[in-house]
């Protein structure tokens, strides 16, 4: 199973990339993160260049897989965000769920080294 994210075999020891747990999608073959407390399976059904480099992807979510922990309903709506902890990102600075800036585009991935 490919674990580059569909466009590589995946990480080799010692290059310096981040290795990151991927497991086989319920509904296809392509890798998703194993350890997310969620997780979409996503088919691009159309590519659309913008220009200067820029490309749009528009999906179709084929799959959503969850932790189990994320359907107990004795969870508070705001205790079960901030077990995903979704970030956001706009104006070239990623937040945090709760609206707390992460650092500017490409910084945050700096400290995973």
């Amino acid at each position: 199973m490919p674990t580059g994210w569909g466009t590589s075999p995946g990480e080799t020891a010692g290059s310096g990339t981040r290795a990151r747990r991927s497991k086989r999608g319920a509904c296809s073959t392509w890798p998703i993160l194993a350890e997310s407390p969620v997780s979409f399976e996503l088919e691009v059904f159309e590519t659309v260049e913008l220009g200067e480099g820029s490309v749009l992807f528009l999906c179709r979510i084929r799959n959503v897989l969850r932790d189990e922990a994320l359907a107990d309903a004795a969870q508070s709506p705001d205790a079960r965000l901030a077990a995903i902890r979704p970030v956001s990102t706009t104006n070239e600075t990623y937040y945090g769920w709760d609206g707390r800036p992460l650092g500017a585009w490409g910084e945050p991935g700096k400290t995973l080294g």
